[in-house]
């Protein structure tokens, strides 16, 4: 019952196009990733750095750049100790800009140069009050004691005169 002339026949495709000569064409292979992240490590306690430019440690003899710097690093920090240099760097520049304000002010009869100098004190008061706390830590003393700026006339010059005490090794109790 077969018919010699109808036999079956492979059909004739050209090989590579989904024929039966050609394999079907495959996607290439993916190749792995040349760097996986590391897997996940659970939260860990920073490290204790012993730079004491870091760290709450005061630097004792600081230069104004990194009293300077301090200063803004240390924003609100209220924790720690500052060394006499970086109190009185600071303590300085900061007397030395609003003298240079009020003498501009009169010369030019301008009240806005006094503005000028009242919006940077705003902005420098948070980490004016935390380098007095911690130079107050590092006289072994509280660092409410602050608060004696906010007594009219004679509190800035009490809150100086205890900045220029001698540091004492009892303040570290105040470094966490």
């Amino acid at each position: 019952m077969s018919n010699p002339e109808y036999q079956s026949q492979e059909p004739k495709v050209l090989p590579g196009y989904f024929s039966p000569a050609a394999p079907p064409p495959q996607a290439p292979a993916q190749q792995s990733a040349p760097h996986m992240p590391s897997p996940v490590r659970p939260y860990a306690a920073p490290q204790l750095q012993l730079n004491p430019t870091l760290g709450t440690q005061p630097i004792r003899g600081a230069t104004f750049m990194q009293a300077l710097g301090r200063f803004y690093s240390q924003y609100a920090v209220f924790n720690g100790r500052s060394s006499r240099s970086e109190y009185w760097w600071i303590a300085g520049a900061t007397t030395g800009l609003f003298v240079v304000s009020a003498i501009l002010s009169d010369i030019t009869g301008g009240d806005w140069i006094l503005g000028l100098w009242a919006i940077f004190m705003l902005a420098s008061l948070i980490p004016s009050v935390a380098v007095t706390v911690r130079r107050l830590h590092d006289v072994n003393l509280s660092g409410a004691l602050a608060c004696l700026w906010l007594v009219p006339y004679v509190g800035f010059i009490a809150v100086w005169v205890l900045a220029f005490l001698p540091e004492k090794a009892q303040g570290a109790r105040f470094d966490k």
